[in-house]
């Protein structure tokens, strides 16, 4: 993901994601789900995503690059498969998952939230990588700082 700031205004904020395989960029705003990229339904997930090999090969039709904009009101998630599903899950399911993201303060706590989910069947077991990304006003420069 690419943010622009030399255009950022203090009201818009653009972006640059690339996509591939079944890893995902959410946009919270305003508590509701804004936008899912490259997937959107909990459903699409499996246990043969398109993969990056480490062989050369060309890739190329298989990437989504998709620009956006977000408010500096606006949560981003990057997020791995296993977390992705979940997400989009509880979203479709009206249960809002990113609060539960946004109590993680810690490392072990995100340990701890996954362990439960696992325990209890709502989680694949795979990897998991969450980044939440919010942007900050200088108000300094009334701009991003």
């Amino acid at each position: 993901m690419w943010f622009d700031r030399t255009s950022a205004t203090t009201s818009t904020i653009f972006w640059q994601a690339v996509g591939y395989g079944d890893c995902c960029l959410f946009i919270v705003q305003d508590d509701y789900l804004r936008f899912a990229f490259p997937l959107d339904d909990p459903a699409s997930f499996g246990n043969t995503p398109p993969l990056i090999p480490t062989v050369a090969r060309s890739i190329g039709d298989l990437l989504r690059i998709i620009p956006g904009s977000a408010s500096p009101a606006d949560k981003i998630y990057l997020v791995t498969d296993a977390l992705a599903e979940w997400f989009l899950r509880g979203d479709h399911e009206c249960r809002q998952p990113w609060r539960l993201l946004d109590a993680l303060e810690s490392i072990s706590d995100l340990e701890e939230f996954v362990a439960a989910r696992l325990h209890d069947g709502a989680m694949r077991n795979d990897d998991v990588t969450l980044v939440k990304i919010e942007f900050v006003l200088s108000a300094e420069h009334d701009s991003l700082a």
